[in-house]
């Protein structure tokens, strides 16, 4: 199964939080093989904290449905950034 973050808005960290309400869209292709999600959820937290979250892929066990376990490879280059824009995170 193959899953699409498409947003996330949350605070940190984020297994301390109540269970919050996730929208899920099955966006999958006819077609294609396996399936596609989107996923959003809303709380209050500012746009660096949420980037901040996003970007700290070994905490994904903690609040990711279905994940067991990260392993990183490699560490992102030092120069990879989360730029806010227009209330999403913009990756370069």
């Amino acid at each position: 199964m193959k899953t699409l973050l498409f947003l996330l808005v949350a605070s940190f960290p984020l297994a301390t939080l109540a269970a919050p309400t996730v929208n899920l869209v099955d966006i999958s292709k006819p077609g294609v093989p396996g399936k596609t999600f989107a996923a959003s959820t809303s709380m209050p937290a500012s746009m660096t904290t949420v980037c901040a979250a996003i970007q700290d892929f070994a905490a994904y066990p903690q609040f990711m449905p279905n994940v067991d376990k990260i392993r990183v490879q490699a560490p992102p280059p030092s120069n990879t950034r989360c730029t806010p824009t227009r209330g999403r995170c913009r990756w370069a």
